[in-house]
């Protein structure tokens, strides 16, 4: 018990920074959350038009595009929400 009170008093301020962040910056929230879907559901269709485009040929390659995508948001979502701290 003594433990996880200590790590949730290490996880705690960045829980409230974050969180502080996000109603601070609503507008850029909403903007990056449609962003964020729409080329999300879209790159679904779009690489389909393409007839060279070949779909991945084991699990691994599947994953691994797919976890570019995740670090490519995730940067750009640090960098748009984030900013104002470091200024």
């Amino acid at each position: 018990m003594r433990d996880e009170d200590k790590s949730f008093i290490g996880i705690s301020p960045i829980y409230h920074t974050m969180i502080f962040e996000m109603k601070k910056q609503k507008k850029k929230l909403y903007f990056f959350a449609v962003i964020a879907i729409l080329v999300a559901v879209l790159l679904g269709y779009i690489l389909q038009l393409f007839p060279e485009y070949l779909l991945s040929d084991t699990q691994a390659e599947f994953f691994s595009g797919g976890l570019t995508f995740i670090s490519f948001i995730t940067l750009f979502a640090a960098c748009l929400f984030f900013s104002g701290i470091i200024c």
